[in-house]
């Protein structure tokens, strides 16, 4: 039961500002020689305009970032993220709100910046002043750029560059290994996210110890986020989820007052806690023991045939 391929996707997000910084040589000299150090002991970057001028870009970005990082599973180191089909659809309009506000920033950062060059720049930085630090205005605005891709996962079969057939068997069981390894990390990090709301809510309800309402209020919310991240289409993680509303239902003071209620609620939350150990890892899944052979040559996990599908905020 691997990642289903029909209804799934990865979701990567590139967001790029101009730093505001510069490296000063001439000055990193100097203190490490004031300091009697060695010349590369210490670097003196400089802040080319108020902090500030950049604020409302940087808060934009982070934004964007989080919601990208909330949504769905991590795709391996490659910095995106998988989801269902569905869910891209959904969050879409929410990137092209965030990218429409983050142009709009950078358009007014980019008069804020011609008014800022060259006399405001001089009075700001004193004897560390050169102009070669500062690009021109008329091209700044091509150090910000916003742009959430979406690509299709990739299969096996994807692998045609090759008409050797051990060559490619290699690029197959390699590929085959790495799928594995994410589907792996996806339900780890489904089980995580449910494992430390529910074993919470387990410990103080079976050890009688006091207890927040927002503990089960918050429930809803991680039965969305591992729906969203069930790319498997896994019946388990469906039912975890159900499971989660229902113990998000639970009397509250009934459980504070009524000792066999209390229980029930305890046993709840145990049967989620044992499900969870078998969506951790996909039992309907059997490794290839050869194709360990040749884990150590990575590949791209990006199909190479993918036409990007950028937003636009047209």
């Amino acid at each position: 039961m691997g990642i289903t391929r029909t209804n799934s996707m990865c979701l990567f997000l590139k967001i790029q500002t101009w730093s505001g910084f510069s490296f000063d040589r001439e000055a990193s000299d100097e203190v490490n020689v004031m300091y009697d150090s060695d010349p590369d002991a210490g670097r003196w970057n400089k802040r080319l305009i108020p902090k500030s001028m950049l604020a409302e870009i940087t808060k934009i970005g982070a934004k964007a970032r989080k919601l990208h990082d909330e949504t769905g599973a991590p795709w391996l180191d490659r910095g995106g993220r998988v989801i269902r089909s569905a869910k891209y659809f959904e969050i879409l309009p929410d990137f092209q709100l965030l990218k429409s506000e983050f142009e709009i920033a950078a358009k007014t950062f980019q008069k804020e910046y011609s008014n800022f060059l060259p006399f405001r720049a001089k009075t700001f930085m004193g004897k560390r002043y050169n102009k070669n630090d500062y690009p021109e205005a008329s091209k700044i605005l091509k150090h910000f750029v916003f742009e959430i891709r979406a690509r299709p996962i990739p299969e096996v079969s994807d692998w045609r560059l090759t008409d050797n057939e051990d060559e490619r068997k290699l690029l197959e069981d390699n590929l085959t290994n790495q799928l594995e390894e994410q589907e792996t990390i996806i339900r780890k990090e489904i089980a995580a996210r449910v494992f430390t709301k529910v074993n919470n809510i387990y410990k103080r309800v079976t050890k009688e110890l006091k207890f927040r309402k927002e503990s089960f209020e918050n429930l809803p919310e991680i039965s969305t986020i591992i729906n969203d991240m069930n790319v498997f289409d896994d019946p388990r993680i469906m039912t975890i989820a159900d499971d989660l509303l229902k113990l998000s239902n639970v009397d509250v003071n009934g459980i504070r007052k009524d000792k066999a209620y209390r229980a029930q609620v305890g046993n709840q939350a145990d049967a989620i806690l044992k499900k969870l150990q078998k969506v951790k890892t996909n039992a309907n899944t059997q490794s290839n023991p050869e194709s360990k052979k040749h884990h150590n040559a990575p590949i791209s996990l990006v199909r190479p045939d993918v036409i990007h599908a950028e937003i636009s905020t047209q």
